[in-house]
C-alpha cells in the first residue's frame, strides 16, 4: 500500500535533452510531472503553453533527473486549451524494458542463461537495445547456472525475475555527461524489516491488513479427459511456500481451491501457472505508511510495520514508486505489497 514523504528537502532536477540525449535545459517550474515506477512504469509530464518551445518539448525528447531512474521518453503530445496546457505522455526506462520480449531460441522450449548476474543482464539487454542502456561491469560475486525463463516473458519481468531469484533487485540510474547514460546494475535486495520497524511509536502514520483466511491447497487439473485427466495437488504453507502433496486433507482450516487449465502443456507447466494463480488468489499483507525522510527506499527492499496494541506486523517489499513533481515540490509516494 501507499506510504508517502516529501522530498522539498532535497529538490530533485529533471532535465529536459533531445533525442540524442543532449541537454536543452531544466523543465519549467510552472511545469507538473507524474512518473510511476513499477506497476504502469509511465509518466504523464504537463506544461503551460506560455512556456511552451517545440526545440525543446518534443516527441523523442527525454526527461532525466540524475542519479535516479526517474525519467523516461517524451512521446504522444496533446494539447487541452482549457486548461491552457501541452501534455507528453511516456514510458520511462524501466518501462521500456516491459515492451521487449524474452523468446525461447529457435528449436528450444526455453530461454536459458548462466553467468554472473551483471554480465547476464548485459547478455539479455544487448538483445533487444543498441544504445538506449549500459550495464554494470561490477561483479557481483553471485553466478547463476541454467536459469530458465518462462516462455515469451517480457524483459523487465525476466530481468526481475532472475534477479528476485538470488535475493537481488534491479537497479537503474540515469548518469549525467555530455550525453546521459541509463545503467543498469544488480543490487542486493535491503531487508529493513528487522533494522527498521515503522510503529506508532515512531509517530508515523499507517494502516496494517493482515490476510489470514487464504487458500492453503489447491486441486490443479491439466490435460485429459475424465479418469485420465492431469490433476495435481498443492499446499501453500504459512510462509507463502508452495509444495506439492498426494491429496487434500481433512481439517476445519483447509481452504481448497480448483485450478482448472486444460491448455496446459505439460505437468511442470500447469504446477508453474497453479503457482501463480495461488498468490494471485490470497493476495498478501499490506500496509499504508508515511516513510521518513531518512529513509530511501528502492523497488525490491523490504519494509516492515508493527502496531503494538493489537500486536499485528508485516514485512512486504517495495513494489511501487510514484513522483509528483509540481510548483518545484517533489513528493514521492511508495506502495508496498501487492494491493
Amino acid at each position: 500500500m501507499a506510504g508517502e514523504r516529501y522530498a522539498g528537502g532535497n529538490s530533485l532536477d529533471f532535465i529536459i535533452t533531445d533525442s540524442e540525449k543532449r541537454e536543452l535545459g531544466f523543465i519549467d517550474q510552472a511545469s507538473s510531472l507524474d512518473l510511476e515506477i513499477g506497476g504502469t512504469n509511465d509518466f504523464e509530464l504537463k506544461i503551460k503553453l506560455d512556456d511552451f518551445s517545440s526545440d525543446k518539448y518534443a516527441p523523442k525528447h527525454f526527461i532525466i533527473c540524475p542519479d535516479t531512474e526517474y525519467g523516461g521518453i517524451l512521446d504522444d503530445p496533446e494539447v487541452i486549451t482549457g486548461e491552457k496546457m501541452i501534455c507528453f505522455y511516456g514510458d520511462t526506462f524501466r518501462g521500456l524494458l516491459y515492451k521487449r520480449c524474452i523468446e525461447p531460441p529457435k528449436g528450444q522450449d526455453y530461454k536459458i542463461i548462466s553467468g554472473e548476474l551483471n554480465y547476464c543482464i548485459n547478455q539479455l539487454v544487448k538483445e533487444h537495445f543498441k544504445d538506449m542502456f549500459t550495464v554494470s561491469a561490477e561483479n557481483t560475486g553471485v553466478t547463476l547456472s541454467n536459469y530458465k525463463f518462462n516462455r515469451y516473458v517480457t524483459l523487465g519481468e525476466g530481468i526481475e525475475s532472475m534477479l528476485t531469484s538470488v535475493g537481488y533487485r534491479l537497479d537503474i540510474k540515469i548518469i549525467l555527461g555530455d550525453k546521459f547514460s541509463v545503467q543498469l546494475s544488480a543490487q542486493p535486495v535491503c531487508d529493513y524489516s528487522e533494522s527498521i520497524e515503522f510503529s506508532q511509536d515512531s509517530n508515523i502514520q499507517f494502516e496494517i491488513k493482515k490476510i489470514t483466511n487464504r487458500y492453503n491447497y489447491m486441486i490443479c487439473l491439466g490435460k485429459g479427459e475424465l479418469k485420465d485427466r492431469t490433476v495435481v495437488y498443492l499446499y501453500m504453507d504459512e510462509m507463502g511456500k508452495i509444495s506439492r502433496v498426494s491429496a487434500i486433507p481433512k481439517g476445519d482450516a483447509v481452504r481448497v481451491y480448483i485450478y482448472d487449465n486444460n491448455n496446459s502443456e505439460n505437468e511442470d507447466t500447469l504446477i508453474a501457472d497453479a503457482k501463480k494463480k495461488f498468490a494471485e488468489l490470497n493476495g498478501s499483507d499490506s500496509q499504508k505508511l508515511t516513510v521518513n525522510d531518512n529513509v530511501s527506499l528502492e523497488l525490491g527492499d523490504i519494509v516492515g510495520g508493527r502496531d503494538y496494541i493489537t500486536g499485528l506486523s508485516v514485512a512486504q517489499p517495495v513494489t511501487k514508486k510514484i513522483v509528483r513533481y509540481e510548483k518545484n515540490v517533489c513528493l514521492l509516494s511508495y506502495e508496498i505489497g501487492n494491493s
